[in-house]
């Protein structure tokens, strides 16, 4: 598990670490990041102070695997959310991603205080960093692959979009009256949306359907996962982006494919 001081291999030692992250998800749901401590986690847990520093450094590296494993059910959620469509578009892509993000959110307060009032930890901002770069990199490679993007056009400047993305949650989860929210996210979406529409092509605005989208994208589900030498950068990778030179091949293959649908992972 990431920034976990030992490997929790027995068994034994896995249920601890279960137990240590489910008191600090109850502390942050519940009392909020200023009330996660190693004292406050044993006194929920009822794991001694001394046995939590054997699995982590400190209450930072358990905010960080706290967010590991809300990272991982976010990329799930991303992934059930675009499958469900019956086609894929640049818009349709972005405003689904988005809305997989901010309804997370919107079910699991805790993330809120974990994700954006505690960045002044440098255990947080290091997985605000990989997640922002992860994202842009995957989104970079998926509109490529899918021929989604003139090839003439500039780059989209999607890790600007992701962090945009990030500061809009962060106002509008922390200062935007619940019943406001989804409307003020939706309009940034449309922009955000009508602004990649100037360089995209006609599958970009017509889209494609799902299995050919997933097709496009070398490997079936979950989280998309791509080996092609255009894969997205790991969550531990500086967040470079993938070569649009293999993406073209790429493209140029899945427009030589049969027509027919691929199955695809459910």
């Amino acid at each position: 598990m990431a920034a976990t001081r030992r490997d929790p291999v027995q068994q034994r030692s896995r249920a601890r670490v279960e137990v240590i992250i489910a008191a600090a998800t109850e502390i942050l749901y519940e009392d909020g990041v200023d009330a996660l401590s190693t004292r406050a986690i044993a006194d929920r847990s009822g794991v001694p102070v001394a046995t939590i520093y054997r699995y982590f450094e400190n209450s930072d590296a358990i905010l960080a695997a706290f967010l590991d494993h809300e990272m991982e059910k976010l990329d799930e959620e991303v992934t059930t959310a675009v499958l469900a469509l019956e086609r894929v578009t640049l818009r349709s892509l972005i405003e689904t991603a988005t809305l997989a993000h901010f309804r997370h959110h919107q079910r699991h307060p805790q993330t809120v205080s974990a994700w954006f009032g505690a960045r002044q930890s440098p255990a947080v901002r290091d997985r605000v960093k990989q997640q922002d770069a992860q994202l842009a990199s995957w989104l970079d490679h998926a509109v490529d692959v899918a021929g989604f993007v003139r090839e003439d056009a500039p780059r989209l400047g999607t890790g600007m979009i992701v962090r945009l993305t990030d500061r809009m949650f962060e106002y509008v989860l922390a200062e935007v009256p619940p019943a406001d929210q989804e409307t003020l996210v939706r309009r940034f979406i449309d922009m955000v949306a009508s602004y990649v529409e100037r360089e995209a092509t006609e599958a970009g605005l017509e889209g494609l359907p799902t299995h050919e989208f997933v097709a496009a994208l070398g490997e079936p589900p979950p989280h998309f996962a791509v080996d092609d030498g255009a894969t997205p950068a790991p969550r531990d990778g500086a967040g470079a982006r993938a070569s649009r030179t293999p993406s073209r091949t790429a493209r140029k293959r899945r427009s030589d494919a049969p027509s027919s649908p691929r199955a695809t992972a459910t």
